[in-house]
C-alpha cells in the first residue's frame, strides 16, 4: 500500500508540474503576441481596419 500511495504522489506531482508548464507557456505566449499586436499597430494602423473588414464579411456570408 505504501509503494502505491507514493506512486501516485509521484504521478501527481509529475501531472502538477507538466500543467504548470503549460500554463506558463500560455502565459508567454499571449506576451508574445501582445507585443507582436503592439508592434504591429505602431507600424500600420490601417492592416488592423482592413482584417476586421474581411473578418465581418465572413461572418455575414456564413
Amino acid at each position: 500500500m505504501q509503494y502505491s500511495a507514493e506512486l501516485l504522489a509521484v504521478h501527481t506531482h509529475e501531472a502538477n508540474l507538466l500543467q504548470a508548464e503549460r500554463r506558463i507557456a500560455h502565459r508567454l505566449a499571449a506576451e508574445e503576441r501582445a507585443v507582436a499586436s503592439e508592434q504591429a499597430h505602431q507600424a500600420e494602423p490601417v492592416a488592423r481596419h482592413r482584417a476586421l473588414g474581411r473578418r465581418g464579411l465572413r461572418l455575414a456570408v456564413r
